[in-house]
């Protein structure tokens, strides 16, 4: 492996190292794959080229003494410092202070800690990290050549500089440390198999026996033992969720106050536990020949349990590319509905290469999903999540500093962003970079006017670098804080001169310079619990104080903010509220007029108007007339116009219409509830009275209640009883309306399956499944034919993809009037897209002109969508002239994937053309 005689040479090779005038292979060299390369603390794993190579630290002499190495805890080897470096000094964490990228964390009654900037802002955390171990992860993500053992290693790598309490899991709910307790479980096989998901009996020091520990040995333990227990099996994950809610939480486990408890899921694959497949639109014993056995109770079980025990659950889809695909789109699917809400702060969908970066690291930062949810952002925040000169120098272990740093040292960060990332949320669903986003108020907001800015930016003041009274108040802009001078910040408002304090916007004087309630608190967090309104009207929003709700007149964003008041949208004033409820249940005994929202009981918006017309209701913005609304019809807000696809999924009030592309309510959920309302609800055919919760609801009901197709009217009677159907006499069918003048015709559709597709398309978060489902939309509406020579308007439908992507099923490639092998083909293309570069339409042409009957005296139309390039090919000529030999006429639609016409949409048009 290392031949050589030259130093040069030898280094050059990463496997080698010159020793004693000969060069010889690294000791690291030897560790054959990223698992146990990364769990050698002298090694390092390079991804780029898949070897194992010595750590910078790995052979380094005297450690400790190397301002770039330290020496490891766990294993007491040499590796790459971090902040535990500066831990246990015992010099009041002057090291640490005087490092620019840690900072010293004094807990009240506690012993300091030096911490990565980045962990600040951490509450005690006991955290489950449970993780995939199916068959599936076996495979490359990523950078990773093993999902599974890329996942450990990263998981390693995040313990290394995680802020551990140090204890070990002996210690269970008697904790008294600040930081991070975690614990690892693995799922795959269900109970059936009675799953081993983590070590047991394990001796202090070696594992976390399935408990939480703080101690970075026995966490390293437990990665080991799950690298070697890799269960590659299915995808339940019922029996991990148990685990760790019968055990991990528990009181005597885990305190029942002061820590938080977190449990983060890490999928790739859509959950077998509902309904025993993990195929997107449900499979069951007649269609899978790998049938599975569901578990969903027990799934519902775990989740319910955990949420007695106070717990948060987070998840994570983890991809195998940098693009969407069906599989992680599916696991979303599956993982979603068992999370906490908001959605938006409780789930990530991401390629396993960005995982580190933007999830783990990111735990603790408020302008991040997960940490905007953990850190629960109030005025104490890092010093570069504060993107504006006023919010900055109102925290006083902040300073704002010009000109903005022109790079960042850390993957992916943004200058203007004080050097933190785009959220991945917002890469992922619009593509949005730095310069689509500005930081403010502790909050990143990216649109496509955002204008970024780049004046300067928030930093940790110097006085935070003084160690001592001495040194700290040697500085005239800086103040001891805490007992025997814990911590040195910079003066703001108190130990100002009445001079000074008066030219500060934040500062008044009352005896001594103070701070100015309200005016000086810059999130929304803690304006409202310091009793402030967050006046969002302006950009940036400020704090102000609360006078009276008149004050409110003509301001109807202000007045919905504050709970003792309530907007009149019939008078556009603002009146004193009807709702002086102090708790949540007197709040719902006036489920009319009010709702408990957060901590306090509001005046339910747009109720002034439930005496109105409905004509007077819509003219109050953001009001809707419920007509189904018991006792009597009633003016209510009409939330749901205002979600978005994937939050209008969650919500059980609310539905998507996917003909619309709008958001509205659920029809069922508009009932509400009331001494008629049961009566209203079974009297509509989609709904049920559910009488097992309190209060009793109309609900949606779970079995299928769509209109019933046309065609399956038998007779001339029944088909005389639906809406929008009518009998053709003819043929001796029941037709739809709209399907009237449809001659006999086979209709052959060509979707694109190309990459292009694979992007959002209008309110679709994937164009391909879009165009997909609007054809399995239209089938109802078109006269199938009941079999192959029925005529008198009949219509047989088959689906091709853009590619000729070799489907076997009936309707893939031969026009038919079976729903249900069309429906089945439909299933089979979304399981199957080719996703090549651009459409290949001659291939999909050739298969159509193959299936169709030149002879058969029936109108022949094809159908072409496409949503970018098309790839003519040699044979488009060829399948061109064979259709139009036998008559067919091609159709085609360049689907766009916004209102205005793309480069790629006018590409698409043009080669249709």
């Amino acid at each position: 492996i290392c031949p050589y005689v030259s130093a040069r040479k030898c280094r050059a090779n990463g496997l080698c190292r010159w020793s004693r005038d000969e060069c010889v292979e690294k000791e690291c060299a030897q560790h054959g794959d990223e698992g146990t390369c990364e769990g050698d603390a002298a090694c390092n794993f390079d991804l780029d080229k898949q070897v194992c190579v010595d750590s910078p630290c790995g052979f380094v002499v005297n450690c400790d003494a190397s301002p770039d190495c330290m020496t490891d805890p766990y294993k007491g080897e040499c590796v790459e410092s971090n902040c535990k470096k500066f831990n246990n000094l015992n010099d009041g964490g002057c090291a640490c202070k005087k490092n620019p990228e840690c900072t010293w964390h004094h807990a009240p009654g506690g012993e300091g800690t030096c911490l990565e900037e980045r962990y600040k802002q951490c509450p005690d955390m006991d955290i489950a990290m449970v993780i995939d171990g199916s068959l599936s992860m076996k495979k490359k993500f990523g950078s990773h050549h093993h999902g599974f053992k890329g996942l450990l290693s990263i998981l390693r790598s995040w313990v290394a500089s995680a802020p551990l309490t140090g204890e070990d899991h002996t210690v269970k709910a008697d904790t008294k440390k600040s930081g991070f307790r975690v614990t690892f479980v693995q799922f795959s096989h269900p109970h059936t198999k009675d799953p081993i998901m983590h070590p047991y009996d394990c001796p202090v020091g070696a594992c976390t026996d399935g408990l939480f520990s703080g101690d970075q040995g026995e966490l390293m333990g437990d990665l080991a033992w799950q690298e070697r227990n890799y269960m590659r099996g299915y995808t339940y994950l019922h029996p991990a969720l148990n685990d760790v809610a019968d055990r991990a939480f528990i009181p005597e486990n885990s305190p029942v106050s002061g820590r938080k408890h977190i449990v983060m899921v890490f999928a790739d694959g859509g959950l077998t536990d509902f309904d025993g497949d993990s195929c997107m639109n449900g499979c069951g014993v007649n269609k899978d020949k790998a049938y599975k056995e569901s578990f969903a109770d027990r799934l519902l079980e775990a989740q319910a349990k955990l949420k007695t025990e106070h717990v948060e659950m987070y998840g994570v889809v983890l991809r195998m590319k940098p693009y969407h695909t069906f599989q992680d789109e599916n696991a979303e699917k599956r993982l979603v509905p068992l999370l906490a809400k908001p959605t938006s702060t409780h789930f990530l969908n991401v390629y396993m290469d960005d995982l580190q970066d933007t999830i783990l690291d990111g735990l603790c930062d408020p302008t991040q999903p997960f940490g905007k949810a953990i850190t629960g952002a109030d005025d104490h925040l890092v010093c570069t999540a504060w993107g504006l000169e006023d919010e900055c120098n109102a925290d006083s272990f902040c300073e704002w500093v010009a000109p903005q740093p022109t790079t960042c040292e850390n993957p992916g960060g943004c200058p203007n962003l004080g050097c933190h990332r785009v959220p991945i949320n917002e890469v992922d669903k619009y593509e949005y970079k730095c310069d689509n986003c500005k930081l403010q108020r502790g909050e990143i907001i990216c649109g496509r006017d955002v204008v970024p800015r780049t004046e300067g930016w928030c930093r940790p003041a110097k006085c935070t670098t003084y160690c001592g009274e001495e040194e700290c108040q040697a500085d005239p802009d800086c103040k001891c804080a805490g007992d025997n001078c814990e911590s040195c910040e910079r003066i703001v408002c108190d130990g100002l001169d009445d001079d000074e304090c008066k030219d500060n916007a934040i500062c008044e004087v009352e005896g001594s310079c103070q701070k100015i309630n309200c005016t000086s608190v810059f999130t929304k967090k803690n304006c409202e619990e310091n009793n402030c309104l967050w006046d969002t009207s302006v950009d940036p929003p400020i704090c102000e104080q609360i006078i009276t709700c008149a004050d409110f007149h003509g301001k109807k964003d202000k007045c919905d903010k504050d709970p003792s008041c309530g907007w009149n949208c019939t008078t556009q004033m603002c009146d004193q509220t009807t709702c002086p409820y102090a708790t949540e249940d007197e709040c719902n005994t006036d489920a009319q007029s009010c709702e408990w929202r957060g901590s306090g009981c509001y005046k339910k918006p747009c109720v002034n108007a439930h005496a109105q017309s409905p004509a007077t209701c819509d003219d109050c913005e953001g009001c809707r007339w419920n007509e189904h609304a018991v006792p009597e019809a009633q003016c209510v807000d009409n939330h749901c116009q205002k979600l978005t696809e994937a939050d209008c999924a969650t919500d059980a009030t609310c539905e998507f219409n996917s003909t619309t592309k709008e958001c509205e309510a659920e029809r069922c959920a508009d009932i509400g509830v009331g001494d008629d309302a049961e009566v209203k609800c079974e009297a509509e055919r989609c709904c049920g009275w559910d009488s097992t919760v309190t209060p009793a609801v109309c609900k949606k009901k779970e079995e299928p209640c769509e209109d019933v197709p046309c065609s399956d009217s038998q007779s001339s009677c029944q088909c005389g009883l639906q809406e929008g159907c009518f009998w053709d006499e003819a043929s001796d069918t029941c037709k739809s309306v709209a399907a009237a003048q449809c001659p006999d015709m086979d209709l052959a559709f060509v979707i694109d399956g190309s990459g292009e597709m694979n992007l959002p398309f209008a309110g679709h978060p994937q164009g391909y499944y879009g165009a997909l489902e609007a054809v399995r939309d239209v089938l109802p509406v078109l006269p199938l034919a009941k079999d192959a020579s029925a005529t008198g308007g009949q219509v047989r439908v088959s689906i091709v993809q853009g590619s000729g992507a070799s489907c076997t099923e009936a309707g893939c490639s031969t026009p038919t009037g079976d729903v249900a092998a069309l429906n089945s083909a439909l299933d089979w293309h979304a399981a199957n897209q080719d996703g090549q570069a651009t459409q290949n339409v001659a291939a999909a042409l050739t298969k159509v002109a193959g299936s169709m009957d030149a002879g058969a005296s029936r109108m022949k139309v094809v159908v072409v969508v496409a949503g970018g390039a098309i790839d003519d090919g040699a044979d488009l000529d060829t399948a061109k002239a064979a259709l139009a030999g036998m008559g067919a006429q091609v159709f085609g639609v360049a689907v766009r994937k916004q209102a205005d016409q793309t480069a790629a949409d006018a590409e698409a048009e043009a080669a249709l053309g």
